[in-house]
Order: C-alpha cells, then structure tokens, then sequence
C-alpha cells in the first residue's frame, strides 16, 4: 500500500529543493526527488510499502487570507492522494514531492478541485516522462485551466 507522509523538518524540505528537479504547470511548481534507479525492476514488496513524503507550500504573497490558503493546501493535498491512486504503478519512483501553488482567487468558494488537480496532473506526468527516459523536464506549458 502507498502511503503519503508529510515531509517535515526545514533540513528535510532544504535537501528536497537542492536534490530535487523542478517541474512547472500552469499555477504550481513542484520538486521532486526520485528514488534511485535500479537496473531491476522494483519488487512487488517495496511498491506495497512505498512512502512519499510531500509538503505543500503556499504564500502569503498569494493571498493574505489564512482561510484561501488552507482550502488550496487541503485541496493540493486531496489531488495528490487522488492522483497517488490513479497513477499508483508510476508513482512509487517518487520519494519526495514539495508543490508550491501560485495563484489565488479573491474568494475561497472559487477554488475548487476540478482547478487545482490538472496543474498537479500535470506535474506528475512531466515527472514520468523524465524519469522514464527522456532527461529534459518540460517546464513551459501554457495550460491555463483557471
């Protein structure tokens, strides 16, 4: 079973961005660490227990309103775990993620899901791509969903 962990700790999210690879989407920008990649395939034990540590990170640049960033934290949180069991085969690759969201509305009740999880989406599978084989992340895509 896969499970997502809070990445905790300033040194813990510190090596994350200076280890990590950064991917961007329409709204958000992750880094993410990969797993180290092994001439074999990953047996079926360790992708049952596979741990992704994530953090999700929103300022206050971006909306001065503590209730704003909460709903976009909890809502990247809820895309992330839905998006872990979509793409369950693919996702154990990942050993850490930490997104950072860039855009806000004026009011809480026009976020919504439906906004938010393509941007991660599409982060997730920039991530494939690039540790399935091709080593240049693609971090100019135009997708404005909002």
């Amino acid at each position: 079973m896969l499970h997502l962990k809070a990445l905790k700790g300033y040194q813990s999210i510190n090596d994350g961005y200076k280890h990590g690879i950064k991917f961007q989407s329409s709204y958000a920008t992750a880094n993410i660490v990969f797993k180290e990649k092994k001439a074999d395939k990953i047996s079926p034990e360790t992708k049952q227990h596979s741990i992704i540590y994530f953090a999700v990170i929103i300022g206050k640049k971006i909306s001065k309103k503590a209730v704003i960033r909460n709903r976009i934290k909890r809502l990247m949180r809820e895309s992330l775990k839905q998006l872990s069991q979509k793409f369950y085969e693919d996702i154990t690759c990942i050993e850490q993620i930490i997104i950072s969201y860039h855009f806000a509305p004026k009011h809480q009740q026009l976020i919504k899901l439906k906004n938010i999880m393509p941007a991660i989406e599409d982060i997730l599978m920039q991530a494939f791509i690039y540790y399935n084989g091709n080593n240049t992340p693609n971090c100019d895509t135009t997708d404005k969903t909002l």
